[in-house]
């Protein structure tokens, strides 16, 4: 199911920023002491949230990193030898965007290689998937790539200011529409830290498809801007709490994703998957 959520998207950039490099540092050394060992927080957030683009550990999506690399961000000249400090760094196979990370200073990068809990092990290698990583971007199992695969490619972004990017958003959300959105997503991210199965099975069940009813999520989705740039954002919005929604539907998610529809979670499952098609859609009109 997650597979259908993915989208990519033709971009163009423009803008610059300045005097990040302490912000993104202070982020990326607060991160490092903690680890997210459950499904959720990816290498995406990760970056967002070094960037000061969010504030909630959650899953986010391609399309949402996206949306930031259209709007927030220009592409400049990669160097690996000499990083730039707070520059969006990107990995992409096969012209599809899998990764990304940001620089801490000139060598090191903050990245998060977490790929549906323990799965990543199976597929890189990564003996330790569910922890934030600051180090060398050589010893990145993404960037280590570079040059050893065909399909591989790197990009790196220099990105607006964190209050200029959020005063943006602030500026969506006086839309009831898009509030709505991005309520039932910081929601989802409080869920996904419940360790205990019992208790979240229970909450899935109910309150959070009593949130959805009560929020008017499919009504929030269905509500249409002229603005392209206000739409992408709704989109990235969607998305992204589709794709954490799936995983907390997921049991034993961590240790065997592809097993992951659980009988006990199959209120919220069919809630979800009723909600997907008006993702399509949406995706679908913003398409080129």
């Amino acid at each position: 199911m997650l597979g259908r959520v993915l989208t990519l998207l033709i971009l163009t950039f423009t803008f610059a920023s300045a005097g990040k490099a302490s912000s993104a540092s202070e982020k990326a050394l607060a991160l490092v002491k903690t680890n997210a060992y459950q499904d959720g927080p990816n290498c995406f957030n990760t970056s967002l949230l070094s960037l000061g683009y969010t504030h909630t550990q959650i899953y986010a999506s391609a399309t949402e990193v996206e949306y930031y690399l259209k709007y927030h961000c220009q592409e400049v000249s990669l160097n690996l030898k000499k990083l730039e400090p707070s520059s969006l760094l990107t990995y992409s196979e096969d012209g599809l965007l899998i990764h990304t990370a940001v620089a801490i200073n000139t060598n090191e990068i903050l990245e998060k290689n977490s790929l549906y809990g323990s799965k990543h092990k199976e597929v890189f290698g990564d003996p330790a998937p569910g922890k934030y990583l600051l180090h060398s971007v050589k010893k990145s199992i993404f960037f280590s790539q570079l040059g050893k695969k065909e399909n591989a490619r790197a990009k790196a972004y220099r990105c607006e200011p964190s209050a200029q990017v959020l005063a943006r958003q602030t500026e969506f959300e006086s839309d009831d529409s898009i509030r709505r959105l991005k309520k039932f997503l910081t929601s989802l991210g409080e869920l996904q830290k419940i360790q205990n199965k019992t208790e979240l099975t229970k909450k899935m069940n109910t309150q959070l498809l009593q949130k959805f009813k009560s929020l008017r999520i499919s009504e929030a989705l269905e509500s249409s801007s002229p603005s392209a740039q206000k739409e992408l954002y709704r989109l990235s919005l969607a998305e992204s709490l589709a794709y954490q929604w799936n995983l907390l539907n997921c049991s034993d998610a961590y240790a065997k994703y592809d097993e992951c529809y659980a009988p006990e979670m199959q209120l919220s499952i069919d809630t979800l998957e009723a909600f997907y098609p008006q993702i399509f859609r949406l995706r679908e009109k913003l398409q080129p």
